[in-house]
């Protein structure tokens, strides 16, 4: 009877990760290319304006002093569209000048513009006192939205083989300065007398966005080879391994009908298995140095990289880089800690720590990483009555559960406030302390639950392809409550939010030094309950790893149990361990059948 999962037993199936890892370098190449043509518009727009500003500047300072006069020249000639009593007057060493307003002041600039930069300017109205004002058909529908409210209007133009130009436009407003030419034409202080188009290039603007891009493509496709690589080699090494594990499991239920025989090749595939534990903890220790040594390395010298640099493009590039590796590096820790979760290699600690203290930390990280993301939401604390003041655990390991609990309720939710709560139940069979993290995100459909915190496991669908994620994190949070002696769980209805939960046994620090951290035995019998429950054959290095313990609690029954666990009948040793539980509640410890 084969366990292996049929993606990992399959190569072909692998192609599915590729395709997906794939389409997440995708969306990201797109985020960045929509980000270089964003900033390249801005940087253009910011251009036009600056210069509409400027002539703006200068009209009014034209206006204030009523026009400037100037020497009649072959190209300053007199407006004769300005009606005005002085508008030529003659020096008294017999030079021309002719009066300038502000319009015919704006004319001016937007020649010697278009000479010196190729920039126009054009100044106009839809009643224009001058002919040549008039709007073209651009100009005339950008003045129809000024008159409806738009502050602004811009547009990037240029037919297929043309010079590519950007066209920003933005009114003009009537002064009291402003009145004494345009009164007689119905205007009023506040109205909307027209507006000034500026024409620039661009074409260098786009080139350069280009050269962007490009570079771009190089960073992403280096950062998915990089990935898809590494992805492929822990694929293998998890399907060797698994398949030797599925071979070790057949064997035993083959021999299952023969007692003798059955322990002859229970020894055979315990030393088998045995064997490879340890060469399975050894090449994941190799393999975790080096798949760690290089990615470091790339950290490492991205970051001496960015001290080389000056050019803010370059060093934003190499940041995506080093955020990139530290995602990765991120992946392999928690792939690496989860395989060593079930080689049965990781001890809890024992030591005092303020509940309430490790709930606020948590709280505080997510307020940051709220304000990261731009959300005015708040992060709520709730602590029941009841909570001690100091406890004794693994305040490590418990913070790591919460960690990714918090990180997907920020994750999956873009509104509403993010809670977390701490109470402590108490019943016969002890007292538990109970965490809680909820959220008013995506929620999760009742058919995807089941197998939420299964390694690997990912929720199919359109949350998948938006948000993300590997299926690793809530795996390894199932393992760590195991190691603790708790169980994790979830409440969610979609579209409405989720309520990720936490159970582990409460230690009081008073009752551990009364009695020994090491007596608080019972504290490891949840976490093989559950095991069993699942048939998984974790249960084994379960009951290795903490068999002192467990066999304290256990008493007289503790050599029943031990049988039919490293039996791997995992079903016999259930029931063993629900008739020790009857039989303590009614004080028969120890009939175990």
């Amino acid at each position: 009877m084969t366990r292996i999962p049929q993606w990992i037993a399959r190569r072909v199936w692998w192609l599915g990760l590729l395709a997906l890892w794939a389409g997440a370098v995708g969306l990201s190449l797109q985020a960045h290319l929509a980000d270089t043509r964003e900033h390249s518009l801005d940087l253009a727009l910011e251009s036009a304006r600056n210069m509409f500003r400027m002539v703006v500047l200068v009209r009014s300072w034209n206006a204030a002093h009523g026009g400037v006069y100037v020497p009649v020249t072959g190209e300053t000639r007199p407006n004769p569209y300005l009606e005005h009593p002085r508008r030529d007057v003659t020096t008294g060493d017999g030079q021309s000048l002719t009066l300038v307003n502000p319009a015919f002041m704006t004319r001016q600039l937007g020649e010697l513009a278009e000479k010196q930069g190729g920039v126009v300017f054009h100044i106009t109205s839809r009643k224009p006192i001058r002919p040549a004002n008039r709007p073209d058909p651009w100009e005339d529908a950008a003045l129809l939205r000024f008159e409806a409210g738009v502050p602004e209007t811009w547009e990037v133009v240029g037919a297929p083989g043309e010079p590519r130009l950007l066209r920003y436009m933005a009114p003009l407003r009537v002064t009291p300065a402003c009145l004494r030419c345009h009164e007689k034409q119905g205007y009023r202080e506040g109205d909307i007398r027209g507006g000034i188009s500026v024409t620039q290039p661009y074409a260098k603007i786009e080139a350069a966005a280009d050269q962007i891009a490009r570079q771009d493509w190089l960073t992403h496709g280096l950062i998915f080879l990089l990935v898809a690589a590494a992805g492929f080699g822990l694929l293998e090494v998890l399907r060797r391994r698994w398949l030797h594990l599925d071979h070790s499991i057949d064997l035993l239920e083959a021999a299952r009908g023969d007692l003798l025989d059955a322990n002859r090749s229970l020894a055979v595939a315990r030393d088998g298995a045995e064997a490879a534990s340890r060469a399975k903890t050894s090449f994941l220790a190799n393999m975790g140095h080096e798949l760690r040594t290089p990615m470091n390395a790339i950290t490492g010298f991205a970051y001496l990289l960015k001290r080389e640099l000056a050019d803010g493009r370059q060093q934003a590039m190499v940041e995506h880089i080093t955020g990139a590796a530290g995602n990765l590096l991120g992946l392999l820790d928690r792939i690496l800690e989860l395989a060593a979760l079930e080689a049965g290699s990781v001890v809890p600690e024992h030591a005092p720590f303020s509940p309430r203290q490790l709930v606020e930390t948590e709280a505080a990280r997510v307020r940051s990483d709220l304000i990261a993301a731009g959300r005015a939401d708040a992060c709520t604390v709730e602590v029941g009555e009841g909570v001690p003041v100091r406890a004794v655990g693994d305040s490590g390991r418990l913070g790591e559960i919460l960690r990714h609990f918090c990180s997907n309720a920020v994750k999956f939710s873009s509104r509403g406030d993010v809670g977390l709560r701490l109470e402590v139940e108490r019943g016969e069979g002890g007292a538990v302390l109970l965490f809680a993290v909820m959220d008013r995100g995506i929620g999760i459909a009742a058919e995807d639950l089941a197998g939420l915190f299964q390694p690997f496991h990912q929720v199919e669908g359109q949350s998948t392809r938006r948000f993300g994620g590997t299926g690793v994190g809530l795996g390894l949070c199932r393992r760590l409550a195991h190691l603790l002696g708790g169980e994790v769980g979830v409440e969610s209805t979609p579209g409405e939010g989720s309520r990720f939960w936490l159970r582990v046994p409460l230690v009081e620090e008073r009752a551990a030094a009364e009695r020994g951290v090491a007596e608080a035995s019972d504290a490891y019998l949840p976490g093989l309950d559950a095991l069993l429950a699942e048939d998984d054959p974790g249960a084994v290095r379960y009951w290795r790893t903490h068999e002192a313990a467990l066999r304290r609690s256990l008493g007289s029954s503790a050599d029943a149990v031990a049988e039919a666990v490293l039996a791997c009948d995992f079903a016999l040793a259930g029931a063993r361990l629900q008739v020790f539980r009857e039989g303590t509640q009614s004080g028969e410890a120890g009939s175990t059948p």
